[in-house]
């Protein structure tokens, strides 16, 4: 809303007060009331339905864990509670370090995705500091051994690594370390043992921490001979696999730092030559890596414009490409467009702008400019030297500044009606998404 106050002599004797007042809503005559009154019941009945699941973990009883656990990570998805999040952010961290360590494999799975979504939704950071420091090494830990959820370890440590990871250190970094030994084939675990499934989901979790990095802060001594892995993977029998290793190849370049991922000491005359073998490659292959191959021969990424709720969003780098998918793939598409809508997260990190758009068919427009005009009578007296007097001066006070003046009431009145119509809107946006 913007406000603008005028306060002018058109004549000796009248004075004129004007106040503009402009908005940008529309309103429906219905039940605003109501409306509002819904959403704010939604609000409080899911921070009431985290709170009671959360007191039902010292349940001895594994499905009664398993339920509170299932009902915290629904409900998350569908309102990412920042307000609960950070009140009780590390004792639900907790509960499912303890659920991890004992739990069934539906519980693990569980318990995994909802470390992943406390990093996601925490807006405290000392809390998220709290829950790097403690969620990335445990989770690690179960990544070697726990091989049969390999998929939502990975998902759940890049998550925690990507939301709560200091940038100005180098722990973004060893997170990426951390799912690098998983694959890479000279360490002591063996890639080749991993089904293609879980390979081609850490290679992505390895790019989607990538992609948060400027190339300048990677270190020369963990990433050397990465292309060369990840060329050989694209002639891998699985699509998955292939995609994959075709996406980290592209991310690689775009980042511009291509000395620190090739063994080659020679970087500039060698880069159009690892292009051009890239190319070759990926020319060799089906049509379901083209956008890549595209960006080896043009140099171009592919601009993708998003549509989601009231928001538009232009992806035209393949950071911001990875990390949308790799965003959506942990959410589900519907959990994914209520993060995009609600959490502040997500906000700060696409940059969301609210589209242009029309107004409802069933709503009448409110004019954009109200004007209210109030006039009042002084009499002229002539001096040799015009000053305001005393009596004036309380006139134009009472006029402008008294709690109790037709100013005072007028805009007290308009702001009470904006306020109520900002409420209506967000509650008819919140619904429409639900619909």
């Amino acid at each position: 809303m913007k406000v603008r106050l005028l306060f002018f002599q058109s004549r000796p004797e009248i004075y004129i007060l004007q106040y503009f007042m402009c908005a940008y809503n529309w309103v429906d005559d219905g039940d605003d009331d109501d409306d509002s009154g819904s959403m704010d019941n939604f609000k409080n009945l899911s921070k009431l339905q985290l709170e009671d699941q959360l007191s039902c973990f010292p349940q001895k009883r594994s499905p009664k864990r398993e339920e509170a656990l299932s009902s915290i990570v629904k409900t998350l998805n569908i309102k990412p509670d920042h307000e609960f999040m950070d009140e009780n952010s590390i004792t639900l961290l907790y509960q499912c370090f303890k659920v991890m360590k004992k739990g069934s494999a539906k519980e693990l799975r569980l318990a995994t995705e909802a470390i992943g979504l406390i990093a996601m939704v925490i807006r405290c950071p000392d809390k998220a500091r709290e829950v790097y420091r403690d969620s990335v090494p445990a989770l690690s830990k179960l990544l070697k051994t726990k091989s049969n959820d390999s998929k939502a370890l990975l998902h759940s440590l890049a998550m925690a690594a990507f939301f709560t990871a200091d940038i100005y250190t180098d722990e973004t970094e060893q997170a990426m370390l951390l799912i690098w030994n998983f694959i890479n084939p000279d360490c002591s675990m063996d890639s080749s043992r991993h089904p293609p499934a879980i390979l081609a989901a850490a290679i992505s979790a390895w790019c989607f921490l990538l992609s948060t990095l400027d190339g300048w802060r990677l270190s020369y001594k963990y990433w050397q001979g990465a292309i060369s892995y990840f060329s050989d993977l694209i002639a891998n029998k699985d699509e998955k696999v292939r995609k994959a290793a075709s996406v980290a190849l592209a991310l690689i370049f775009e980042t511009n730092t291509l000395e620190k991922f090739t063994t080659h000491e020679s970087v500039t005359s060698e880069k159009q030559e690892e292009k051009n073998k890239i190319i070759d490659k990926l020319g060799s292959q089906s049509n379901d890596i083209s956008n890549v191959l595209n960006y080896f021969k043009e140099g171009n990424c592919p601009d993708i414009y998003v549509e989601i709720g009231e928001y538009e969003v232009t992806l035209s780098t393949w950071s911001q490409i990875i990390q949308l998918n790799f965003l959506e793939q942990f959410l589900g598409k519907d959990g994914f467009i209520n993060h995009m809508m609600e959490n502040e997260n997500f906000h700060e990190l696409f940059e969301l702008l609210p589209k242009e758009r029309p107004p409802p068919a069933n709503m009448p427009f409110i004019s954009e400019r109200e004007e209210v005009t109030v006039e009042f009578y002084l009499p002229r007296i002539l001096r040799a030297k015009p000053h305001t007097s005393s009596s004036q001066l309380k006139l134009e006070t009472k006029m402008t500044k008294s709690p109790n003046s037709l100013m005072s009431k007028t805009r007290t009145k308009f702001l009470n009606k904006q306020r109520a119509i900002s409420q209506q809107e967000k509650a008819i946006s919140c619904l429409a998404v639900d619909d």
